[in-house]
């Protein structure tokens, strides 16, 4: 699978990602950037560290894996709240 464009062709300090509560697999761009990070966003969801909820977040550090140093997880609370 090749890289997101937005991460080839943005580089900084952080990357922000909203991820709504309740997702159950990863898919679509979430997916690609998971698969980016050898498997930290699935990790932290299935140890129950990170669950989507509204304002909650998760740092992550890239550790050269995104351009960005950082991955922020934002989490939007309940896709039908929206």
């Amino acid at each position: 699978m090749r890289p997101l464009e937005i991460t080839a062709v943005w580089a900084g300090p952080l990357l922000a990602v909203g991820m709504f509560e309740g997702v159950g697999e990863l898919s679509g761009a979430l997916a690609q950037l998971d698969q980016q990070m050898d498997g930290a966003i699935a990790g932290l969801l299935a140890e129950g560290d990170f669950r989507g909820k509204a304002n909650e977040t998760a740092l992550l550090y890239t550790r050269g894996a995104l351009p960005a140093q950082c991955l922020l997880l934002v989490g939007l609370g309940k896709q039908d709240d929206y």
